[in-house]
Parts: structure tokens; sequence; C-alpha cells
């Protein structure tokens, strides 16, 4: 009957009493009312029905409608999360780690283990890579749910503690058992999916700088390339800082902050040279352009650009200039670039060390050249450090040490009223080469002196001592040593049998270079009475190391050489930087 509704909701109750007799229904036929009562009642339900199927129609339309707004809203969160991690994240893309925000993943091992770095939760909004602090993570083991890390540090502090105790347990000394405290957390790729763990860890346990974990990872990467023999121990220390800088530059640290932290060390082996390739560059062109002006970390590098020299200093070298006592300076010419004649460099000594502060290409060695290049260093140490007056010292008190070059002997004299003083061993050099220039080497060699068949034995032998003696004449303060020549070593000289005319040639080259006032080299240049340092070997051992590293290429272009020494300025700087 219902369903009869349904299908024709008009139907009235006199039409379906004649629909029943139609049918032949004669007995417990009702009656007209009560059809209109049962009609009525069944629409009721009927109503009802569409009522209810209403409401739930709405409420469907409420669930999925919600569903809609929940959905946004968590889209919004994740959308700020994210926005958020990707805010205090870090850029390490140069050595292939990732940083998520909370999680720092692809550190490399020395086992090659998966290591991760997990941000403390009080350092992890934290936008200063130097201040941001965690723990580091080992991989340990795989489970259903993803790979399980263990704290690095609790791990190492068991183990002592682990070994502490074995060694009692031999010792038959009562021992408590080694407890077993090891933070642990559990990853699935990139996500953190049980983090409780982590709090477990030992009492010893301190957390990690962030910036010390990149410093290891860098020196890392250039230890793995020095023991596979790709690069040379000193190629490798140099790009480490050019490396450095990258990674400084990205995260908005001062380069310093990574490299005067790090002690590169000396390796003794190397091998093959890693591939540098020259491209010809006209350094005209590129002079106003900021990237060839500046350092690495664009602090200002190539000061002046002249027709016959560059001029390279930072303002970290100008300061070592400042407060330097001591100076060696010195040129070599296998490794300048092609445009020029030499690599002039300036060492400044400070705090018993010298580090490397100045460096010139120079395209001639005349004494107009050396005038310009002195002229300028002094106007710009004095123009920056000169007021501040705390540590300065001044050029006229300072003393340089360099090699018996004459047109940077009387500049240096001129220009910075410096005390000038010879390197020991290129005197003494000076002296053998006259003696060989003479034909008199073979009269005082330490072999000849044994020769007793020769008849002129004792005389080779006294002559011997004389130029063994003559040898320590830059030993003695300079009025003992004029005397020691005139009184001592000149008499002897002139009493030797063996060929007056050489030796007489010898002693008045002496005299007339090396003893008297008006000659090429002053006695007091050349004495080292009373100083530590003897020789400007500082600036020559630089020049064995430039000889051997292949970021100097034999005349090679301008920019490659000027982007060479940057990188050299930066590791002497942070070596500086430690003082």
């Amino acid at each position: 009957m219902s369903e009869l509704i349904k299908i024709v909701p008009s139907i009235s109750a006199k039409q379906m009493l004649e629909a029943l007799k139609l049918k032949d229904f004669k007995e417990n036929i009702p009656c007209e009312s009560n059809i209109r009562r049962m009609i009525k009642k069944m629409k009721d339900e009927v109503a009802g029905d569409q009522k209810k199927a209403e409401v739930c129609v709405k409420e469907e339309e409420e669930k999925v409608n919600d569903k809609k707004e929940a959905k946004k809203v968590n889209d919004k969160e994740k959308e700020e999360i994210n926005k958020e991690i990707v805010e205090h994240c870090f850029d390490f893309t140069a050595l292939n780690i990732i940083d998520n925000g909370r999680i720092v993943l692809n550190l490399h091992s020395t086992r090659d283990k998966k290591m991760i770095f997990l941000k403390d939760d009080k350092h992890f909004k934290n936008n200063e890579l130097k201040s941001v602090r965690g723990k580091i993570y080992v991989g340990d083991y795989s489970t259903k749910n993803g790979f399980t890390y263990s704290c690095k540090k609790c791990r190492n502090i068991y183990d002592i503690q682990s070994s502490a105790f074995k060694k009692n347990q031999n010792n038959n000394e009562p021992s408590e058992k080694c407890p077993k405290i090891i933070g642990r957390v559990v990853l699935d790729d990139k996500n953190i999916l049980n983090e409780s763990l982590s709090s477990f860890h030992s009492n010893k346990c301190e957390s990690t700088a962030l910036l010390s974990v990149i410093i290891q990872q860098i020196e890392r990467k250039f230890y793995g390339m020095m023991e596979e023999h790709t690069l040379k121990r000193y190629d490798a220390n140099v790009q480490f800082y050019e490396f450095a800088a990258k990674i400084a530059l990205s995260n908005n640290l001062s380069i310093f902050e990574i490299t005067s932290s790090v002690d590169f060390p000396d390796y003794s082996t190397f091998s093959k040279n890693a591939d540098y390739h020259k491209r010809k560059i006209n350094y005209k062109c590129v002079s106003n352009d900021p990237s060839f002006l500046n350092t690495i970390d664009n602090r200002p590098f190539i000061r002046v650009i002249q027709n016959d020299m560059i001029l390279c200093v930072s303002n970290i070298g100008l300061e070592m200039m400042a407060y330097a006592n001591i100076v060696s300076s010195d040129g070599t010419f296998e490794k300048s670039s092609s445009d020029h004649q030499q690599i002039y460099n300036f060492q400044a000594m400070v705090a018993g060390r010298f580090y490397l502060s100045v460096f010139v290409l120079m395209k001639n060695k005349n004494k107009n050249s050396y005038r310009i290049v002195f002229q300028l260093i002094k106007d710009m140490v004095e123009h920056e450090y000169e007021e501040k007056k705390d540590g300065f010292i001044p050029f006229s008190k300072k003393i340089l040490f360099i090699d018996k070059e004459m047109a940077v002997i009387n500049v240096a004299s001129t220009i910075w009223g410096s005390k000038v003083r010879l390197c020991c061993f290129h005197t003494i050099s000076a002296f053998q080469k006259k003696l060989r220039n003479l034909n008199l080497k073979k009269y005082y060699s330490s072999i000849q002196r044994y020769n007793f068949r020769n008849i002129s034995s004792t005389d080779h032998l006294e002559f011997y001592d004389i130029i063994q003696a003559i040898y320590t004449l830059p030993y003695f303060p300079y009025e003992h040593m004029i005397k020691f020549w005139k009184d001592e070593l000149k008499l002897s000289l002139n009493k030797l049998k063996i060929h007056p005319t050489r030796i007489k040639q010898f002693v008045d080259y002496i005299d007339s270079n090396w003893m008297e006032k008006k000659g090429c080299y002053h006695p007091e240049q050349m004495s080292i009475y009373g100083l530590d340092i003897r020789t400007n070997n500082a600036c020559e051992n630089f020049h064995s190391v430039m000889k051997k590293c292949s970021l100097f290429l034999k005349k090679g272009r301008v920019n490659k050489v000027c982007g060479a020494l940057k990188l050299i300025e930066i590791k002497y700087s942070s070596e500086y930087l430690k003082t």
C-alpha cells in the first residue's frame, strides 16, 4: 500500500475502495473512512522518510564541506610549516648535503655509514649557522617502519665505559654493569617517524655545533682527494679555502669563521695535478669588474692596476704590514703572469711568524718601479693604521730583510726609512761567486784541504780557514766586522803565496763593495748581529712551493694568477687570525 502511495501520491480513499471491489475483494473490505486514515498515515510515513533523507543528504553535504575546509586549513598549515622549514634551511648543496629544516642528511662518515645531524628544538629556528647546535646520529639498523640512527657521542661514551668495565673485570675488581644509554631516532627517507627515543641520552652527551660538522665534511672531502692522489697537498690546501668561502658566503657567514678554525695537515705525499686550463682573457677589460678586483668574499684585494704593475693587498694584509716589526721581500720569475716579469711579495713578521701580506706583479725591476711600489704600500698602511696608533710600528722602525738587489736597497732606505738587512745566505753566495769567477774555488774547498800530496797544501789549508772566517763576518756587529776584516783577515790573505794577483782582486772586491760606506753595500746592512732572523728564507720557501703548485701555471694569464693569489691570501689571513 505504501509503495502505491509513493507511485500515485494523489490517490483518494474512494478510488482505492472501488479498486478493491473490482478485484473481487468481498470480505474484510475497510470502509472509506478507514481507508482515508490509512492513506493519511502512509502519506505521513512517506513524508517522514523524505525529511530524513533530506536531513541525511544535508549532513553528508556538511561533512564533505567540513572535510574540504579542514583540508584547506591543513594545506595552509603545511604551507606555513614548509615555508618555516625552508626559511631555516642552510645551503650545503656544494657538499651534496641536504638540510630540510630540522634534519641535515647525507653526511659522510669515515666508515661510509649513513649519518645525520638533528638540530636541537631551541636552536631550530635560529638563522645563524654558527649558533645552531644539535647531535650527530649514525645509521644503526633498519626496521619495518624505517631506519634507526644512534647518537654518535652516546655510543662513544658507552664504548669507553664498556672497555673500562671489561678492564675492571679482568683485574677482578668489583664493578657495576655498564649501562647502555644511547639516544636514537627513527627516520623514513627524510621524515622523523619516532623522535621519542632521542631523549634518552647519556648525561655526558653534549650537543655539537653544526658549523664544526660542516667544516669536518669539507676537510674530509679534500683529504679524500689527496689520499686518492688527485691533488697535491698545497693545491688541496688552497682549494679548500676557495670551497670554504663558497659555503660561508651562501650561508651569510664570514669566510674566516670557517677557515681560521682549520689546521690543514702537512701531507708529504704528492701526486698528479688537478687539471687547470688556461683561458685567454684581457685583464684590462675586467679591471673594473668587482669579481676581478675583490677576493672571493668581496673584500678589496687588487688595489692598483698600472701599465707596468698590479698591486694586490687585502685589508688584513695591510694590518699585517702595520703591526710587523720585520718585513721580508723577494721576487720570483718562473710563475709570474705572461704579461709580467716577476711576482714580488712582502712577508710581514707578526708574533714571531711570517705571513704573506702584499703581492705585486711587475713588468720590470728598475728603481722607478720599486719606488712606486714601496710608496704605495707605505701610503696605504699609514692611511689605514697610523691614526689608530695602538700597536702600529712606523716604517722607520721596521727591519727589512732582502737579497742584495741594489734597486730595492736604495728605495727601501729612502722611501720607508727602514733598517735594511741583507740575507746572510745571499751575502755568502756573493763571496762564493766572486771566488769562482777568480778561479780560486779549488784552493779553499774542503776536498783540497786534505790533499797532502800537493806541495802547497799548507797554504791551501790556511786559505780555507781564512775563507771560512770571512763567511762569519755577517754575524759580527758592523764596527767589529770592519776591524776584524782589516786587522786580521785582510792581512792574512795578503800574506798568502798562492796566486797573489787573484787574491788581491778578491780583497779589493770586499773592500770596495762591502767594507766601505761608499760601496755597493754598507757594512751595517750586512750585519745580522742580535737578530733572530738571518735570511729571507720565508720568501724563498714560498717561491719553491709556487713552483710545485699547479695553481700557478708557468707564465699563465693575469686573471688566473690573480685568482691563485686570492686563494693564498685567504690561507695566510686565516692563519694570521688564529694568532
